[in-house]
């Protein structure tokens, strides 16, 4: 399973390297080599993590807690003290990557904030864009309800014009019905003064002095 590791982890399958050292922990836990493996694979896979210039928070907790476990595989190695030196264990090398995961945790930290903030940011950002959205949906909104009330208002009106026309012929026609057509006023105005016209010529023709004249003139030539 050791070889198997080592080819997860030359292959850059860091997770998967690392489930195989779990595995094979579990069945030799005093397996020194497998302990410093897996502390060396925790350790790449927070840095791989890390230099992901798409990370996110979640990630670089992540980051953080392999560091941290990573931390405790190189300190658990220590504490083979002398006897595995025989066996060609390395405690120069296991010291140096505990160092450089003690300083990688500091700048971790450092991830971690920038990539708090930067998202964040990115919530900020979307719960406005959001809100911009939610207001001019609710400006679409309300016009078509305006416009909607006011389509409704002229057709009200002009049902009720409809109505008052219809009412008024009704009325018009109940009228004709009960009462019959009635005269023509003006017609009837027009004969009277036609007539009274009519009287006036012939009482001026009638009473003109030259007519009168004429008559006299005719009977003394006679």
């Amino acid at each position: 399973m050791l070889y198997l590791a080592r080819t997860f982890y030359d292959f850059d399958k860091l997770h998967e390297c690392k489930n195989v050292l779990l595995k094979a922990l579990h069945m030799q836990p005093s397996n020194y080599t497998l302990w410093f493996d897996l502390g060396v694979a925790m350790q790449q896979f927070a840095v791989k993590s890390l230099q992901n210039e798409a990370k996110r928070a979640a990630d670089v907790r992540e980051a953080i807690r392999e560091l941290n476990l990573a931390v405790k595989m190189f300190k658990y190695c220590f504490s083979f003290g002398d006897k595995v030196i025989k066996y060609g264990f390395d405690m120069t090398k296991t010291k140096v990557h505990l160092k450089f995961c003690q300083s990688m945790l500091e700048t971790g930290n450092k991830h971690l904030k920038y990539a708090e903030h930067r998202e964040q940011q990115e919530l900020a950002e979307c719960r406005a864009q959001q809100e911009s959205v939610k207001a001019i949906a609710l400006q679409k909104i309300e016009k078509e309800l305006r416009e909607k009330n006011k389509l409704e208002m002229e057709k009200e009106v002009n049902e009720k014009k409809a109505r008052d026309a219809e009412e008024l012929l009704a009325r018009k026609l109940e009228k004709w019905k009960t009462q019959g057509p009635q005269p023509n006023d003006e017609n009837g105005d027009e004969s009277k003064s036609k007539k009274r016209k009519g009287s006036g010529k012939k009482q001026i023709q009638k009473d003109d002095p030259v007519d009168e004249d004429t008559d006299r003139a005719q009977k003394a030539a006679l």
